[in-house]
């Protein structure tokens, strides 16, 4: 295997595919983070994150937004709701609970992922 940021890319898609089984039967949000590499080998980390049981038809991002959402003040139904910000729609995804201040994870129209404050996506829900 030849070590390039493509191959990279690819392993990691790869590699969630492969744990994904296993992710939903544990109940864990299973994801290969930060990768460092050269041309002789690479590394990186992988995370584990309790998520606790899979509703049927759900994903793992929902199942992860229903564990933070009332840290929050969301609730488990704001889950892909729609929230105007700069003038334009996105959806409220995700949160990421270690940042200190841009939480929320939205998602444009496009697909694109974005990360704002709290007060922008509470001021801009529809």
């Amino acid at each position: 295997m030849e070590i390039t940021k493509i191959e990279i890319q690819k392993f990691r898609k790869e590699f969630n595919d492969a744990v994904a089984d296993l992710s939903a039967k544990k109940g864990l949000a299973i994801s290969l983070e930060n990768v460092s590499y050269d041309n002789s080998g690479f590394k990186g980390t992988v995370t584990f994150e309790n998520i606790g049981e899979i509703a049927d038809g759900g994903s793992i991002e929902q199942a992860k937004f229903k564990n933070n959402a009332g840290k929050y003040g969301f609730n488990e139904s704001d889950y892909n709701r729609e929230c105007m910000i700069y003038g334009k729609p996105h959806k409220l995804v995700g949160f990421k609970p270690n940042a200190r201040k841009n939480v929320c994870i939205i998602v444009s129209k496009t697909g694109a992922k974005y990360v704002t404050d709290l007060n922008t996506v509470k001021n801009g829900l529809v």
